[in-house]
């Protein structure tokens, strides 16, 4: 498994902090492991999308967290990391590192090279959940005339995500926008792969063929479940595994991701506050970061197991 808890990576609901090691134990530890072929940039196919460093005895993680190494760099950038009134400022970035020794797959990972995600603040996902598509693509448009770097495939509606309700929408969650609803991603995708915890609608475990192989043929994994190669090989790749977990525990989770609202605004007669706000305008911060949206109908109505009972927010000023 990745993380055994959303909070682990989301302290007090906001983003991870900077580590120095890779331990899915260390609390705020918010990043993911990227593992990509070092020349096409696609996810290797011997690990999963989100690598596991973690498992369940009497099975090893895919990648033991030994053999990880992380090393921050100092980083000089186009403009000799000075502001044009002199003041400077200093960059840094991971480096990161995975031993082949420490990959617990067959076969191995060849080629490749290892980034990293960070995590990001969840609160507000579930006002987010119900913008309306219109707005995404207007707001594309608008940075799109502002001349900023964007991926224009994503916004083409060809390229639109389709949901488990069977509707298409563009995508608006995780760092690729490959999720276009909290129920196809953040939600009820990650309640699932980054616990590796079966349910109702998700019978099978997250893992690669390369995984199982290697721990169908792992001597010790075969000696303590008393079973062989193909037997363990066959169990680890089933699809119809039991639950483990309830129904009512996937709906009750995903009734309280989608009820996420964003904070209130606090202490706006502060002059410090107000002085901050004027800043926030001033030096262009609103033309990434729009100051409100409004949503929409929000009609949405998730997959077979929630439909209906999500949270809704029509017309709501975010």
């Amino acid at each position: 498994y990745v993380r055994s808890s959303c909070i682990t990576c989301h302290p007090g609901y906001g983003h991870g902090k900077r580590m120095e090691r890779y331990s899915a134990n260390d609390h705020g530890n918010g990043y993911l492991l990227v593992v990509v072929d070092k020349n096409t940039q696609a996810y290797v196919p011997e690990l999963t999308g989100m690598p596991q460093t973690r498992a369940t005895a009497p099975f090893l993680p895919a990648i033991d967290e030994k053999g990880i190494r992380i090393e921050w760099k100092e980083y000089t950038d186009e403009f000799g990391n000075k502001f044009p009134d002199g003041e400077t400022y200093s960059l840094i970035y991971p480096e990161v590192t995975i031993d082949p020794a420490s990959i617990n797959t067959d076969p191995k990972p060849t080629n490749y090279m290892v980034k990293l995600e960070a995590t990001i603040g969840i609160y507000g996902t579930g006002l987010l959940d119900a913008i309306p598509d219109d707005s995404i693509i207007a707001e594309y448009h608008r940075q799109k005339a502002l001349g900023r770097t964007l991926n224009d495939a994503k916004y083409a509606p060809a390229n639109f995500i389709t949901e488990n309700d069977g509707t298409k929408h563009p995508g608006r969650y995780t760092y690729g926008l490959t999720r276009g609803t909290l129920q196809n991603g953040p939600g009820a995708n990650a309640i699932w792969n980054i616990t590796n915890v079966t349910r109702e609608n998700r019978r099978g475990n997250y893992i690669t063929k390369a995984y199982a192989r290697a721990m169908s043929k792992n001597p010790d994994v075969q000696a303590s479940l008393k079973k062989d190669e193909t037997t363990i090989y066959n169990e680890l790749l089933a699809t119809d595994l039991q639950p483990e977990m309830p129904t009512e525990d996937y709906v009750n989770f995903m009734i309280w991701h989608r009820g996420l609202a964003v904070p209130a605004a606090r202490n706006l007669d502060d002059k410090e506050v107000q002085h901050g706000k004027n800043i926030f305008y001033s030096i262009g911060c609103t033309s990434c970061h729009k100051p409100s949206w409004t949503t929409g109908p929000d009609n949405y109505t998730g997959d077979t197991l929630v439909v209906n009972k999500l949270p809704r927010y029509p017309y709501q000023k975010i």
